[in-house]
């Protein structure tokens, strides 16, 4: 049977493996800061979307407003335009009914004026 041969076993002096456990450190640390900076960098880019999707709603909303604001601006001017085409021709209307009567009520009117005490016939 053959012997198994121990397993050399190196051992590092405490000098070396403070070094190791130092450097492990530093760049765990390095890590650590280089993390927080991309999560800084990170949340300032998503501040500024957030800004930046805020001005776009408002910018958007203001134009909505002012789409709205002219089409009811349109519809009132349209709306008046009809109404006011409504009254002239009303007072067209108005006007020449009233033609008819003004020779029969200015006749009137001369007589009561003149001492016909009847009044219009």
């Amino acid at each position: 049977m053959k012997k198994k041969k121990d397993p050399i076993i190196e051992t590092e002096s405490p000098q070396k493996s403070l070094e190791k456990i130092l450097k492990t450190e530093i760049q765990v640390a390095q890590r650590i800061s280089e993390a927080k900076e991309r999560s800084e960098k990170m949340i300032i880019a998503a501040r500024e979307e957030v800004v930046g999707l805020k001005e776009d709603i408002i910018h958007a909303a203001r134009e909505e407003r002012e789409l709205m604001l002219a089409e009811g601006t349109k519809t009132a001017n349209r709306k008046a335009q009809v109404e006011l085409e409504k009254a002239q021709k009303d007072s067209v209307r108005f006007f020449e009914t009233g033609k008819r009567f003004i020779v029969n009520a200015s006749a009137d009117v001369i007589q009561v004026v003149l001492g016909n005490k009847d009044g219009p016939k």
